[in-house]
């Protein structure tokens, strides 16, 4: 017989569903009976999809996943959890950006313009797209190819 069928027969195969618990925050009683519920269904672990909660990584939404985690030991399941209020993730629900601004994500943007041969009176406007963004340098290469050596052009 197929192993996978065997597991399966034998209630010995992995857990292959993964549901998403949603959180609203206006059921913190109906907790230990969902969970039992996800349990009952035959899935042995679920992701907590916490971005709904009004109290996002406040108190209230603590409290929700203190029994979301007691309920899921219980059961021996296991909890995955979406990291953020919003995609893409990150931000921490706005934390990094009001309390920690210097843990922010941070993007390396390269751009680059071509310039083919001797062009004297040539100017290229180069600038950050908005005020958080900032301009680390401007480089002049002789040709890439050939050469790695770079010629800073900014001061």
């Amino acid at each position: 017989m197929d192993k996978r069928l065997n597991d399966i027969l034998c209630g010995k195969e992995a857990n292959y569903l993964l549901p998403f618990y949603w959180q609203h925050g206006d059921h913190t009683q109906l907790i230990p009976e969902q969970i039992q519920r996800i349990y009952d269904s035959g899935c042995r672990a679920f992701c907590v999809e916490a971005r709904p909660h009004p109290d996002f990584l406040g108190e209230g939404w603590w409290r929700d996943m203190d029994i979301i985690f007691e309920e899921a030991q219980k059961r021996d399941m296991k909890v995955w959890l979406l990291d953020d209020d919003h995609f893409p993730t990150g931000h921490a629900a706005g934390m990094i950006k009001k309390k920690y601004p210097e843990l922010r994500q941070w993007e390396l943007i390269e751009r680059h313009v071509d310039v083919v041969g001797c062009a004297p009176d040539t100017s290229i406007l180069v600038s950050p797209d908005n005020a958080e963004n900032i301009l680390i340098g401007a480089y002049a290469y002789k040709d890439a190819r050939i050469t790695s050596k770079a010629v800073l052009l900014t001061a």
